[in-house]
């Protein structure tokens, strides 16, 4: 692209030669030339953004673990259907049960020795009796308020779901891969060999929602962010079905940055987003990216919970010059 201009510049360098140029022509190529460049910078021209996503549940109702435990229970396998109040599985904490029964008999014990002090204040009206029973009816509020902790974290050994729908799977877990971490269970805590596995806090046990209403989460690179707006029209092409296009629209943004990749779009397991494996060997972006949604609905249940693909957002149109500019930017990484 330069050299013609460096050309041209130096033919009029040469004393004389711009006098035998013939005016009109030259005015003529001028404008052209300008009007070409007002064109590139200014008249905008279509855009759109190309990402990666994977196929969700819309609105599905996440049933996490709350309270570690063993799998003792599971009322349900994939696929049922569950009503409002259903209960799904039940874990055994033998650790809690043990705590419950101490603070059990630490209660009652408190109890019986502040029964004592009552009948000695009454019987023998000692003084002493007297101060002895305040610190033990503060040692009893204590134990009981534990007590009534602890009750409780029984009680949420017992996984409910609060709404109606069906029972769709979280994302697999992967066999370890370190030599130092235990395999305790793979695959999804509904399967039936992970019947007695123990369960930690924050495992992802199960879903419940509507299989015909799903969404593809998108995941946009921090460059291409800006341009992105709720509404906009989006080309869902799928890995699984590729002679197919869905259709949809933005419906919302998110305002913070991904934490974690999802496991079937990072490029270690296939997918097309850059991860890198932290040190408690989870994958995260590589780059600074953000998550969009775009519901889809499937009443022929052709989607499936983890499908994957690329996406085409339609943007508002963008002037050619700018988004050249922008590509010089990210390619010598220079901020203005």
């Amino acid at each position: 692209m330069v050299q013609p201009f460096w050309k041209l510049g130096k033919f009029f360098w040469v004393p004389g030669r711009i006098e035998k140029v013939k005016k009109p022509r030259m005015y003529a190529t001028l404008g052209v030339i300008a009007a070409a460049l007002l064109a590139l910078f200014f008249v905008p021209v279509p855009h759109r953004v190309y990402c990666t996503f994977e196929v969700e549940p819309r609105d599905a109702y996440k049933v996490y673990v709350t309270v570690p435990g063993e799998l003792d229970d599971v009322r349900v396998k994939l696929g049922d259907r569950v009503e409002g109040g259903a209960l799904l599985a039940r874990l055994q904490n033998v650790d809690a049960d043990l705590e419950v029964a101490r603070l059990e008999g630490e209660r009652d014990l408190t109890k019986i020795r502040l029964a004592n002090l009552q009948s000695e204040l009454i019987r023998e009206r000692h003084e002493t009796a007297g101060l002895k029973m305040e610190p033990l009816e503060a040692t009893l509020r204590s134990v009981e308020e534990q007590l009534a902790e602890k009750r409780t974290d029984l009680m949420r050994l017992a996984l409910v779901t609060p709404v109606a729908g069906m029972v769709l799977p979280p994302p697999e877990m992967d066999k370890p891969t370190a030599d130092t971490q235990l395999a305790s269970w793979t695959g999804t805590p509904l399967a039936e060999r992970n019947r007695g596995a123990f369960l930690q806090e924050g495992t992802f046990f199960c879903q419940v929602g509507d299989p015909a209403k799903m969404e593809a989460q998108l995941v946009i690179e921090q460059n291409d962010i800006e341009y992105i707006k709720k509404e906009q029209r989006v080309d869902i092409k799928l890995d699984e079905l590729p002679f197919d296009t869905l259709h949809g629209k933005i419906s919302e943004i998110a305002s913070e940055p991904l934490r974690v990749s999802p496991r079937h779009l990072s490029n270690k397991a296939g997918g097309e987003l850059a991860t890198k494996t932290d040190e408690s060997g989870v994958e995260r972006p590589q780059n600074t990216s953000y998550q969009a949604r775009v519901p889809l609905d499937d009443p022929e249940g052709l989607l499936r919970i983890g499908y994957k693909g690329r996406a085409r957002i339609h943007t508002e149109p963008q002037p050619l010059g700018r988004r050249l500019w922008r590509l010089l930017m990210q390619t010598f990484n220079i901020r203005l």
